[in-house]
Order: structure tokens, then sequence, then C-alpha cells
């Protein structure tokens, strides 16, 4: 099936087939032959002989979610608009995370009429007959709650809220109802997000649903570290050019198209270009403490763990060395917390993403004392893992001067990142009360940026104007 697919998709037809029918041959009762010999009808433009293989398929296997929405994409091409209906509604039953069945059910669907509120047994026809409409779902929402039916009111304000970027006021007003449903809504932080795609993205059918999905996994998965739902409020394309899917560059890239905009809340790009050549790549880029994020997503994938990993960075997550299982391990793939970094997200979980001011989102928003000892806890662990890291590189240099280095450069690899973690501390210590402790901390951090960088350039002259204020003000800080 794997061979015929990739046959399919380079256009050798023939050989597809003659793939699909072996399968076919060597599995009679499976309905994946049957499937992919439908696939090359549909290529060939060929609905009868399509729709004669679908049909064996879903004889074989009735919630097979390709052949029911290849079927379905059939009928509605025909003009059976109900059948294709039908068709997808059973495909989202057997596969609720099938962004291109929902795509082509909202396109046969669409948004209800506008017109005077609903109300009763009218709200809840138009809400069945407009699944994907925010308005309707919340008049249908309110007339349940009227016939007595709380649970079916609260799962269709739930999806209202998740169907945001489609009318972001209808969202909200199921939002503030929400709570008096279901009290784990009063208890969760709402975090709205910007989506970005690239083309990458958009070449697949159901980007804009698959966008949707993603951030609800990713709200139920963080929900136990951070009890934040993150609620899509605008999802639109962003250009990552030509060149090599190098994620620095497609970063730059989208930074600067969305510079200038002021709307709150994440602003988070997604591409699924290849990774580069060399053997080391990134996987996902973010502002620590900020409110911007990159991630390069698998091809069709609907849970990711890069973004799960960007997204605790802007709640302060710190990165921790290979030999931890983490979630904030890089090139882990837990999804486990180690608790100095659950101790840091926990203790930021209540920043706002309004400004990119981190007085503003951050310092004011959070217990600082609360974070600085989490952090503090934190780096002790780091920092030690660090200097074992540097005795590493010191023995591996006795033996082999390129493994050494090599080990070396591993460790410093932390640095920048590091950088980053200490100036966000020293400004938790100064918002404390505590400038003399946080001078130090800034100091190192600007060596941590690297020699004649603009980052350090900065640090440096921040640093020594701290240390000139504390020489004035309270005679500490100098040599």
């Amino acid at each position: 099936m794997r061979l015929g697919d990739e046959a399919l998709r380079r256009g050798e037809w023939d050989l597809a087939r003659q793939r699909f029918e072996r399968a076919f041959r060597a599995a009679p009762g499976s309905p994946e032959g049957p499937a992919g010999l439908a696939r090359v009808a549909l290529a060939r433009d060929n609905p009868v002989e399509a729709r004669r293989y679908l049909q064996v398929a879903l004889e074989r296997d009735p919630a097979h979610t390709d052949a029911l929405v290849d079927l379905a994409r059939l009928e509605a091409e025909e003009g059976s608009r109900e059948a294709a209906i039908a068709l997808l509604q059973r495909a989202i039953q057997a596969e609720p995370g099938r962004p291109d069945a929902h795509e082509m059910l909202f396109d046969l669907t669409g948004l209800a009429p506008r017109s005077a509120a609903p109300t009763g047994e009218r709200a809840v026809t138009l809400a069945d007959a407009h699944p994907y409409d925010p308005r309707a779902l919340y008049w249908a929402a309110q007339a349940r709650l009227q016939m007595g039916q709380p649970a079916i009111a609260r799962e269709l304000l739930e999806r209202a809220i998740w169907l945001a970027d489609l009318d972001e006021e209808s969202a909200g007003k199921a939002l503030a109802r929400i709570g008096a449903l279901d009290p784990s809504w009063k208890e969760r932080l709402v975090v709205p997000v910007h989506v970005f795609a690239d083309e990458s993205v958009r070449a697949h059918p159901g980007w804009r649903f698959r966008m949707r999905i993603l951030w609800v996994a990713m709200s139920h998965s963080l929900d136990w570290i951070l009890g934040v739902r993150f609620i899509p409020v605008s999802i639109q394309a962003f250009s990552s050019g030509q060149g090599p899917g190098n994620l620095d560059r497609i970063d730059a890239k989208f930074e600067r198209q969305i510079a200038g905009d002021r709307r709150k809340g994440i602003f988070a790009a997604f591409t699924e270009r290849p990774k580069p050549s060399r053997r080391v790549w990134k996987m996902g880029l973010a502002r620590f403490l900020g409110r911007q994020l990159t991630v390069r997503l698998e091809p069709g994938e609907v849970q990711s763990r890069p973004l799960a990993h960007e997204l605790l960075h802007l709640y302060g997550g710190i990165h921790v060395v290979e030999d931890v299982d983490s979630l904030m391990n890089p090139s882990g793939e837990s999804m486990n917390l180690d608790r100095g970094s659950l101790g840091i997200v926990q203790a930021m979980r209540t920043r706002r993403f309004d400004t990119s001011n981190i007085e503003l989102d951050v310092l004011s928003r959070i217990d600082v004392p609360k974070a600085i000892d989490a952090y503090e806890a934190a780096l002790l662990v780091n920092l030690a893992y660090r200097r074992l890291g540097l005795q590493e590189a010191r023995t591996a240099a006795r033996n082999s001067r390129a493994s050494g280095a090599r080990k070396l450069r591993q460790t410093q690899e932390l640095d920048p990142h590091m950088a980053d973690v200490l100036i966000a501390v020293s400004a938790l210590l100064r918002r404390d009360g505590r400038p003399a402790e946080s001078l130090p901390l800034m100091e190192a951090a600007a060596e941590l940026y690297g020699a004649g960088t603009p980052r350090q350039r900065e640090v440096r002259r921040e640093a020594r104007q701290l240390r000139e204020h504390l020489m004035r003000a309270y005679g500490v800080g100098g040599d």
C-alpha cells in the first residue's frame, strides 16, 4: 500500500494500480486494496470505477475513513449533497481528528443565514444544519438549556469556542456562558492565538481545521501543567519563501510579517518544509517569555511535541540536557515534565500575552517570589548538569581533541538560551526589590550571549548602568 501511494504521488498510475492489486489479492478481506484502486481511478478521472471500488472497501469496513471521504467527494461533485453530508458525518464519527472531512462538511453546510436570534426547535435545527457556525451553536445551546439538556448545551458551547476564528463575537458569548455549566472553565485561563500557516501546510486539504484540531489537542495535552485553553481567534496565511527549510530563516520572515501587529495573544507560525540536509536542524523556535513561536510540523500530524516544547518557553520553561527525561529536553521524545520546569511554568501560568512587554505581560501578573524560588531550584540542577558536561568535555579531550571539542560545543549550545533565562531571573529579582542580586546574573548572561554580539553589547550596557546606579544609591556593586 505504501509503495502504491508513492507511485500514485509520482503520477505512475499503472505501477500504482499493480501494487494496489497485489495488496487486494494478498488481503482479500481488507478495505485497503480496493480503497487504493479507487484512488487510482479518481486520479484517472474515472468516477464509475472509483465508486465501485469504494463500495467494496466500505462493505469490508463501513468505518474506513479514506473510502468514506472519497465517496463523499464523488457524491458532492455529482450534486448529491445530503448523501455527501451523511458520509462525512460517518467519517468524522470514526475519526474525529480528520481535517479534510471537517473541511468538506463545512464547505457543504457553511454559516447559517444572519437573521434574528433563533430560539427553541428552530435554533436546534439551524445548528444541526450548520454544525460549524459559532452563532448557530451558541443559540442552540441556549435552546438546549431551556429544554433541560445542560450536557448537550455544554458541548455546543465548547464547539462554538473552538471555532472562534469564524465568529469571535459568538465564541466570546459562548465562553462567557460555559462557566455556569462547567466549573472547570472558570478555573482555566483562556489565551487567544493567531495562527499562520505557510504554503507547505496550506497544500493539504482541510488545513484550517488541522490548525484548530492541533490547538484543541495542545490545550488538552498541557491542561495538567497549565490549566490553559489556547483558542485560535484567527487563522491566516504567510509565506516562508522558496529557499531551504531553515527554521531560523522562516522564523525571521514570519517576524517581519507580523511586525506592528498589536492584537492580543500568541502569534504562532507553522511550516511543513523539509528539514535541511545537514545533520542538526530545528523543529521549533520561541521567544523566551514572549509571545511568538514557529514550529515545523511533520506531514499530516495534528499533535506536536515541538509545539508543546515551544509553548512552555513562552511560560518561562528552560532547556534541560539530554540526560533528563522531560518535555523541556529539546532532543528527546518525552511528554513528561521535570520537577524544576513544572515549578517554573506553573509559577508563570497567570502571565498574559497582551503587549510583548515583560513588565506588563509577566512581572505584574505573577507571584514574583514564587517564580524566583522556582527558577533558583531549576537552575541549581541545570547548572550542575552543565558543570558535569564541561567535566566530560575535559575528560574526552584527553583521549581525543575532536571528541572533546564536540562535547564542549554540545554543552555550550544551551548558552544563548541560558542567557535569556538569567536575564528573566534578573528582571524578577529587580521586581522583587533585589537589584544587587540581579547584577551578577546580567553580567553572566552577557558572557553567555557570545563575544561581540549585539545582545551582549546591549546587556553589558544595561548591567553597567545598574552597577553605576547601585554605587550611587547604596555604595555597593563595585569590584
